[in-house]
């Protein structure tokens, strides 16, 4: 049983260790080619690293481990802006109605050149304390996880997600929070189970907040459109009233579309969140 514990720490520690070598191998490789893609890994490796961070913050070296690589964020939300105007791009050129709103297309597609060069910028002058050093605390940060740990982030998990359901209807802008929590217990999971620890309905939960995960991100790209493109028409008149409403009311309507089917899987997950409750 010792030998198992231990090996899993260490194989814990190792795919750690990769985890954030491969981004920095994506930092380097997003630098010279700011792509949609690139970015979109990116913010994926950001996201993945920092999970487990949190995941690490349940063992007994408790909090220390959340402050760190917190100047890497900022790539994160620099990344965030950029990639958010490669999707409103995406949007309205996907669109029917693209030809008539080639005005926007054109200021979109300037705002998205200097988002480039803000972040190539950003990029260029991050500051590196040390690679190599900085590998190596963040695999050690997670040397410590175990079963104990585990759970009590499970239960954080729980709570958070059946927290955050029970006022979605009241405030259905708190799915992007809800989003956050159950991407970051996916990573996590996958994460664990590639170190050989088991529970209990991890593939169904898996399933289960892979489903939900997509559909919110779907939500949240129409939500983060319709706010952007709507100041961005008060700011700028580019195109034909009738032409812009159009195609907003045409985005209000997939949204809508995208909140019932959501709205119909919460309480399965509800019920799942019971369940794995009750096995902790």
């Amino acid at each position: 049983m010792i030998k198992i514990k231990k090996l899993k720490k260490q194989i814990a520690v190792k795919k750690a260790g990769n985890l954030f070598s491969d981004f920095l191998k994506q930092f380097e490789l997003t630098t010279a080619s700011p792509f949609e893609e690139e970015i979109h890994q990116l913010r994926v490796m950001v996201k993945k690293w920092r999970a487990l961070l949190i995941l690490a913050s349940f063992t007994k070296k408790g909090n220390s481990v959340r402050s760190y690589f917190k100047s890497y964020l900022k790539l994160y939300k620099a990344a965030g802006k950029l990639r958010d105007c490669h999707n409103h791009y995406n949007l309205i050129s996907n669109s029917p109605l693209a030809k008539k709103m080639h005005p926007f297309l054109e200021l979109l597609q300037q705002q998205q050149n200097s988002l480039e060069k803000k972040f190539k910028f950003k990029c260029l002058n991050t500051q590196w304390p040390g690679k190599q050093k900085s590998i190596k605390k963040f695999a050690k940060s997670v040397q410590s996880i175990n079963q104990s740990s585990i759970i009590k982030y499970q239960l954080y998990c729980i709570e958070t997600a059946t927290n955050k359901i029970k006022i979605i209807f009241e405030n259905e802008h708190e799915l992007h929070n809800l989003r956050k929590i159950i991407k970051q217990w996916s990573y996590n999971s996958r994460f664990l189970v590639l170190c050989g620890y088991t529970f209990t309905f991890t593939n169904q939960l898996l399933s289960v907040l892979d489903e939900i995960g997509d559909l919110i991100g779907q939500w949240q790209d129409y939500d983060v459109a319709i706010e952007y493109l709507q100041q961005l028409k008060v700011e700028t008149i580019v195109t034909d009233d009738t032409v812009f409403n159009n195609f907003i009311e045409n985005l209000y309507c997939r949204k809508a579309d995208l909140s019932k089917e959501i709205n119909l899987r919460l309480p399965h997950l509800t019920a799942l969140l019971s369940k794995i409750k009750v096995e902790c």
